[in-house]
């Protein structure tokens, strides 16, 4: 009746658990109240016993209170702690927070304040002015980390002005702090009952749910960060770190996820079907050994840039390792697949402009398709793979799918790199020799060296199948070596007949990048350190193709340095064809330029290809480079590239690659022949 008179109000549970609680003690204190006066009646005299006994019930009293208030507030703790167990996100763990201070602390209204990268603000019961930054509560809370009291009626002028500007009757607040930093407070405003206020007992049992909801932030933050660290850690172990994309690993679960669906999605007229692309970079070896792998990063990092932006939607683009990419994706129709690889190849093929360097390079692509080539992603990876390497393998096809007949191709080039490590170990590899002479007067002005291997099975198989395999498989400066011993072993042969002629020798640009290469040359060039072999020094060149010259390399030029050094000259090899363009000619350390058969075959049709020929005549005297024409098979051809100024010619006009006795004989019958001439 009280509470309601003076405008209070209790819940039904609350009001029930105040009766439970004060029943015995109103029933006794009313009994012993009445004793009393029933005894000061009849015995005045016993008025200083009912003082004391009085006192002491007051007493009792207190004390009974003040343990019931602290057992009050280890159940609400120990209550809230449970639920805080309970809560799984910060903000749930915030809102118990807020409500059971609301409870303990009899407040009409309660709050808790976080800051940080995440903060959050969380309130219950009646909503009132939280504290700013400044204010009394402000700078006592967060900046001195204490516990504030402010009471009803309080006495401080601050304390009076805060409560009129915020118009709160009463305020108790509590700072979260963590490391001694404040990270936060909760606060409780407007005790419940008018007649009465916050006091000491309430501050201090907010500053224990202060110090448990710091607690509970903190843990939030660290699950928090564990979590981040955890999904970076995934992130990182799916993708790779050079282009962003998933690596082999985030592959595999793509395709998984994506074989998945098509088992499950299935339209009866127009069923969905999975492509898996494999994408291997052709001569990417190259760009690496001759340019640097810098440049080799930044044009992997530009293809996966050029083959994110094609992506259809919902597929899924990888880098495996290396060159190698790959793609996942669902299609309905195959001229989907045949528009994507047309437009990606096209794309992949545009020039790429990087440290100085103009690139040009292309793509073998290999494609399995679900269901029809498995329904396993080991099945479908294994298949891609194969249809990727018959791409390659196929010279002018860069794009196949998947036909079981090219599993046979793919297991007969393992076995072929077997059969070449067999063959260079016991010198199977042969040397051939094919002439070049001058255009003027058909003098034989050098022989190049070329490597030819005659399968004991198979017969002979062309370079162009061969010397990749040797450089994938590691063995290039093994066959290096026995093309450039053979070659000096056939000009000092060729010079003790009286026929001392420059023998050329090709060479890969990872050879020179080798530091110890010179020394072997050295040490073929010493000899046996004879008389004989000081009077017939042999005069050797070594040929790189455009692609694998390098400018930036110290140990390249290194190289190069202390084999010109010796008398070692240098040709371009297939000028035209890779990266340079003409003005490139001044920064090399080269002695001739040879201009590669795609355009000398086609130099007395075309004019734009006798334009590009008089070009590189024009330049190639200007700094000193003498110009050799490759593949020259005919008279016409021949008459023309001298017209243009070409110095040299080789091709099958002159003679094909001949073994060293067939060599002496041709030259023996060539000088003959134009003794006779002239």
């Amino acid at each position: 009746i009280a509470l309601f008179v003076t405008g209070d109000s209790l819940s039904r549970n609350q009001a029930q658990l105040v009766l439970r609680r004060n029943a015995i003690q109103s029933i006794f204190t009313a009994a012993l109240g009445i004793s009393s006066m029933l005894l000061f009646v009849s015995h005045r005299e016993a008025v200083l016993l009912i003082v004391t006994i009085t006192v002491g019930m007051v007493w009792l009293v207190r004390v009974n209170n003040r343990q019931r208030r602290t057992h009050d507030a280890y159940r609400a703790t120990h209550q809230l702690g449970g639920q805080l167990r309970d809560s799984e996100d910060l903000t749930g763990s915030l809102q118990c927070i807020a409500n059971e201070t609301q409870l303990m602390l009899n407040a009409s209204s309660a709050a808790v304040i976080t800051f940080g990268a995440n903060p959050q603000v969380v309130s219950a019961g009646e909503p009132f002015a939280l504290p700013s930054v400044g204010d009394v509560v402000w700078e006592r809370t967060v900046t001195n980390r204490q516990p504030v009291l402010l009471a009803a009626g309080a006495t401080q002028r601050n304390a009076r002005s805060y409560l009129r500007q915020h118009r709160v009757r009463d305020l108790v607040a509590a700072p979260l702090v963590r490391d001694d930093v404040a990270v936060g407070l909760v606060i409780a405003a407007n005790h419940r009952y008018a007649a009465d206020s916050f006091r000491s007992e309430d501050l201090e049992l907010l500053a224990q749910v202060a110090m448990m909801s710091a607690v509970e932030v903190r843990n939030h933050d660290l699950i928090e960060q564990l979590r981040v660290e955890a999904d970076q850690h995934l992130h990182d172990a799916q993708h790779d770190s050079l282009t962003g994309l998933p690596n082999r690993l985030g592959f595999t679960e793509a395709v998984e996820s994506v074989l998945a669906e098509i088992e499950v999605v299935s339209d009866s007229t127009h069923p969905r079907r999975a492509a898996l692309m494999f994408m291997d970079l052709n001569q990417f070896k190259s760009v690496n050994d001759s340019l640097g792998h810098h440049v080799g990063d930044a044009l992997l990092v530009e293809i996966a840039h050029r083959l994110v932006s094609l992506l259809p939607t919902n597929w899924i683009g990888a880098r495996l390792g290396g060159d190698e990419f790959a793609v996942i994706g669902t299609f309905v129709d195959d001229d989907e697949i045949d528009h994507f690889v047309d437009v990606l190849q096209h794309s992949i093929m545009q020039p790429i402009r990087c440290d100085g360097a103009v690139l040009n390079t292309s793509a073998s692509i290999g494609v399995a398709v679900a269901p029809e080539n498995g329904l396993t992603r080991l099945s479908l990876m294994r298949r891609a793979d194969v249809a990727m390497y018959a791409a390659k393998g196929s010279g002018s096809r860069r794009f196949l799918k998947y036909q079981p007949e090219q599993e046979n191709v793919t297991a007969r080039q393992l076995e072929l790199v077997a059969d070449l490590r067999t063959a260079l170990d016991h010198r199977q590899v042969e040397v051939c020799f094919q002439p070049r002479a001058s255009l003027a007067t058909g003098a034989v002005m050098g022989i190049e060296a070329l490597a030819r291997w005659n399968h004991p099975v198979s017969g002979p198989i062309a370079p162009d199948d061969f010397i990749p395999l040797a450089e994938q498989a590691g063995l290039i400066d093994q066959l290096t070596d026995l093309v450039v011993s053979e070659a000096v072993r056939v000009s000092r042969e060729l010079a003790d007949n009286g026929m001392g002629l420059e023998v050329s020798v090709n060479i890969s640009a990872r050879t020179l990048r080798d530091p110890q290469f010179p020394y072997r040359v050295f040490s073929l060039l010493a000899g046996d350190g004879s008389e004989r072999h000081r009077d017939h020094p042999v005069r050797l060149k070594f040929e790189i193709t455009e692609r694998e010259i390098v400018l930036d390399s110290v140990t390249t030029n290194d190289v190069m340095r202390r084999l010109r050094d010796r008398g070692i000259r240098f040709s371009i090899d297939d000028f035209g064809t890779g990266y340079s363009s003409l003005a490139y000619l001044t920064q090399l350390a080269v002695d001739e330029v040879k201009i590669d058969k795609t355009f000398t075959a086609f130099v007395c049709e075309s004019a734009h290809h006798r334009a590009i020929v008089k070009s590189v005549v024009d330049i190639a005297a200007t700094i000193g480079l003498t110009v050799v024409a490759e593949g020259v098979e005919d008279q016409a051809t021949w008459d023309m590239l001298s017209s243009l100024g070409c110095e040299e010619a080789q091709g099958y006009l002159l003679s094909r690659p001949l073994g060293v006795s067939d060599l002496q004989t041709w030259m023996q019958e060539r000088s003959r022949s134009l003794a006779a001439i002239s």
